[in-house]
This record gives structure tokens, C-alpha cells and sequence, in this order.
């Protein structure tokens, strides 16, 4: 059974879409991720075969919703031979987000190596799940099709609009800079200015 969607044109949405298990993967990848981000991490995202979807990806966190809110480095990597892409762009403390079946033999090598260079791993997908382990974080839609519209865009947009809500925190500035090497950050408090 399904929700009727209210907006004509707008996929209709299973009620059940966003059960408590995906709710609480979403809410910890988000903050593990704004972390990093913080911490001037960088988030590469591939899609293969879906190039388009590691660009819009991209483009949720590299646009403005507002005036004065800070763009978050974000970059697609797209073409063949994402492994030398990834291994060539990915510096330790990155962030390195898929969007995949697990059955993605490409990505799943690039999951397992990217620890390796100091990276965290985030797969996005739907169906069959990878195994346990595959990833530092697992988004997955119980829906055999990945290219279910509207399943996954809203996924992401959550994932995104998660990000920067913690990352608008005061205490995650602070950590940042402290991550960083600032060293006043270290020793402020919120609300604390400079």
C-alpha cells in the first residue's frame, strides 16, 4: 500500500519508506559525516553507470540554500575507472559516497580499499543489501529497482539536509577547528566569539 502523493507529477511514497532501522543509519551516517566535513573532509561520490545521480548528489552539498550558509566540498567523480579516479582525488579524512546495487563489483572493491586510504565509506542503495562490513555506513531502500523515482532522491536530500543541520551546530564548529589544529577552538565554548 502506498501514500497518494499531494503534488501532481511527484512519485507516490510507500508509507513505510523510512522505517525506524534506515531512520537511525540516516541519523548516524549524517552525523559521522558532518564530522568529517568539519574537519575539512572532502566528499567524492560515484555513481557508475548513473553518473547523473553522483552529480546531483554532489550538487546537494556544493549549493547555497541561503545566503551566507558555506557550500561543503562535494565532487562527482564520473567516467571509467573510478578505482584510479578515487585513488588519485581521496586523501585521508575524506569522505567517499556510492551510490550502487550491491551487486556493483566496482564499487565494492572501491568500498574496500578506500579505508585504506584513510577515508569513511558510505553506500547508498536499494535491493539486496551488501554484506556487513562493506561500508563504514549502509543507506539502503528495500526496493529491488534503484531507479525507483523518488526513493532515493528524497534519501539523499534527507542525508544532505541532516549534514547541514548538524553541521550548523555551534559545538560542530568548534570541534572542526579543534580537528583542524586551531587551537582556540580548542579551549571555546558556544557562543564564544573570537
Amino acid at each position: 500500500m502506498s501514500a497518494a502523493s499531494p503534488v501532481p507529477g511527484v512519485p507516490e511514497m510507500a508509507p513505510d519508506f523510512l522505517d525506524r532501522d534506515l531512520a537511525a543509519d540516516l541519523t548516524t551516517t549524517a552525523l559521522a559525516m558532518a564530522r568529517r566535513l568539519a574537519a575539512g573532509a572532502t566528499m567524492w561520490c560515484v555513481a557508475r553507470g548513473r553518473e547523473p545521480r553522483a552529480r546531483q548528489l554532489a550538487a546537494k552539498f556544493t549549493h547555497q540554500r541561503f545566503q551566507g550558509e558555506r557550500a561543503l566540498p562535494a565532487f562527482a567523480l564520473t567516467g571509467p575507472d573510478l578505482l584510479r579516479q578515487a585513488r588519485a582525488a581521496v586523501r585521508s579524512g575524506d569522505l567517499l559516497v556510492a551510490v550502487a546495487v550491491a551487486a556493483d563489483a566496482e564499487v565494492a572493491d572501491l568500498m574496500r580499499r578506500a579505508p585504506a586510504w584513510g577515508a569513511r565509506t558510505i553506500w547508498i542503495g536499494s535491493g539486496q543489501r551488501p554484506p556487513g562490513g562493506a561500508a563504514d555506513h549502509v543507506l539502503w531502500i528495500d526496493d529491488p529497482d534503484l531507479l525507483t523515482p523518488g526513493r532515493l532522491e528524497l534519501l539523499s536530500h534527507l542525508l544532505s539536509e541532516l549534514i547541514r543541520s548538524c553541521s550548523e551546530h555551534p559545538s560542530m564548529a568548534a570541534d572542526g577547528l579543534a580537528a583542524r589544529g586551531d587551537k582556540r577552538a580548542a579551549r571555546a565554548r558556544p557562543g564564544d566569539r573570537w
